[in-house]
């Protein structure tokens, strides 16, 4: 989706050339460099998609180990987090 948007944003701005022949985007990004920053931009938003997953099942993994029991939490709510990290790791 990254590289859709970028592919958008090259064509609708203003490219030129460098005495090599390559073209220039923004007036200083080569398309090697504008694949490397959107990879990385990549990288830092799965990081962060990550970390903020984390984030929010801390407190639950926090309870479970204070009260050293699962009885608080909802079976369905499980059953759904199971099936969606088996039909996203395929």
């Amino acid at each position: 989706m990254l590289a859709l948007i970028a592919a958008g944003v090259a064509a609708a701005t203003e490219t030129k050339q460098t005495q090599e022949g390559e073209k220039l985007y923004f007036g200083m990004l080569t398309r090697a460099d504008l694949d490397k920053l959107l990879g990385m931009v990549s990288k830092l938003i799965s990081y962060g998609i990550i970390a903020l997953s984390f984030t929010l099942k801390l407190p639950e993994i926090k309870n479970v180990l204070k009260l050293r029991s699962v009885e608080g939490l909802n079976r369905n709510a499980l059953y759904f987090e199971i099936i969606s990290y088996l039909c996203t790791y395929r």
